[in-house]
């Protein structure tokens, strides 16, 4: 496994070119991944309609250095994701990929309609609603931002293609794997169904603390690559400060026997103790379990009752910030299970009904929702608030 890492400074068009070609050298460059007269989807991070500069999507620069890239290599080329609020060309302009797509001349798509696709070797999950680009296209390529996430600590490559589990299914999705583990679980069986040709990672600027969107953006300075996404992201995890044991996505593969051992991961370019990035502030709950549970309690191998009670209790809720609180309605419109209701222009959270999901954490456009553990995960040694 070959993971290259390559200093980018800026969002220059040149330099992002550049910088993407270094990255892809050491692995064969695009025609290692791309070959002429296939059809390939670009995916990247459309969370939201938000600017470049908010640091909550790819960059423009990026996804156009991958389009040209493959379309030099001969192939033909789609944009698309389903983001996680919003329609999918509206995000797209407002976050400057539909306009590389014009000038690009690539076709964007919207991953919106389902297909059941059987999955029988899935350790977790034996069927994907997978939107139906996905089996239209000959290769998929991730291009993903570099940034925290309250439930799965840290989104990249893999995490990245949850946007090719179709539209609404995401939400029944969160419903049917509500814990972290089995969240993992789910990704790690997505990533092996989908099988990205190549991942790529958009670490230029980054975005630390509490994010996918609310964090804050931090130069970061990089670009990573792989054909291996899984080895990307071990990598990515690591440069913010996640070791491999307490990623959950790499105990998912771990525990379907695939695991990726750092140490065996070729990093090529820059070296991975330069690289990495000091005082990397990640979400609170990334230090959910500390030292006084760290292999003491797993919530997966709890009984399904008990393992429930762990985690309303020990995990991190969700609480609005009044002064904060617009009352807009998307974090309603996020929770698949339903526990928010909105009243004179306020949210409110239904605490028993809360499967922990951060969905509304994660959505709120006026980062009104903070993550704070309740007394008994305080007592075992647990942060208290997320901000």
């Amino acid at each position: 496994m070959k993971v290259s890492i390559i200093r980018c400074a800026s969002y220059g068009r040149e330099e992002v070119r550049r910088g993407v070609e270094a990255a892809l050298a050491p692995l064969g460059g695009f025609t290692a991944f791309v070959r002429p007269g296939e059809r390939v989807l670009v995916k990247p991070n459309l969370l939201v309609a938000a600017p470049p500069e908010k640091a909550v999507t790819t960059h423009p620069e990026v996804v156009r250095a991958v389009v040209e890239g493959c379309q030099a290599a001969g192939a033909e080329v789609w944009v698309g994701d389903s983001p996680g609020f919003g329609n999918a060309e509206r995000v797209a302009a407002r976050c400057g990929i539909l306009e590389v797509c014009q000038a690009t001349g690539a076709r964007f798509v919207s991953l919106e309609r389902a297909v059941d696709v059987p999955f029988p070797e899935g350790r977790w999950v034996k069927r994907f609603p997978l939107a139906d680009v996905v089996r239209q296209v000959d290769k998929v390529v991730s291009v993903a931002k570099f940034k925290t996430h309250g439930l799965a600590f840290y989104t990249g490559a893999v995490k990245n293609l949850y946007g090719t589990v179709a539209g609404v299914e995401k939400a029944r999705f969160h419903l049917r794997y509500q814990s972290r583990e089995e969240h993992a679980g789910l990704l790690f069986d997505l990533y092996r169904l989908v099988r990205p040709a190549l991942s790529l990672v958009d670490a230029v600027v980054g975005m630390e603390g509490a994010g996918p969107q609310n964090g804050t953006p931090r130069h970061v300075g990089l670009l990573l690559a792989g054909a291996d996404g899984l080895a990307v992201d071990a990598v990515g995890a690591n440069l913010m400060g996640i070791e491999p044991d307490r990623f959950p996505l790499l105990q998912a593969a771990a525990e379907a026997e695939e695991r990726v051992d750092l140490t065996r991961v070729e990093v090529v370019g820059l070296p991975l103790a330069e690289a990495r990035i000091p005082g990397f502030l990640l979400p609170e709950t990334a230090v959910e379990g500390g030292a006084a549970l760290r292999g003491i309690v797993s919530f997966h191998s709890l009984p399904p009752g008990l393992r429930a009670w762990a985690r309303r209790h020990l995990n991190a809720r969700p609480v609005i910030v009044p002064e904060l609180c617009l009352g807009c309605g998307v974090c309603r419109e996020s929770c698949p299970a339903q526990a928010i209701t909105v009243n004179d222009r306020r949210a409110a959270i239904a605490d028993e009904r809360c499967i922990r999901c951060y969905c509304c954490q994660e959505m709120c456009p006026q980062a009104a929702i903070v993550l704070r553990h309740g007394p008994l995960a305080r007592l075992l040694g647990l942060k208290g608030a997320s901000r």
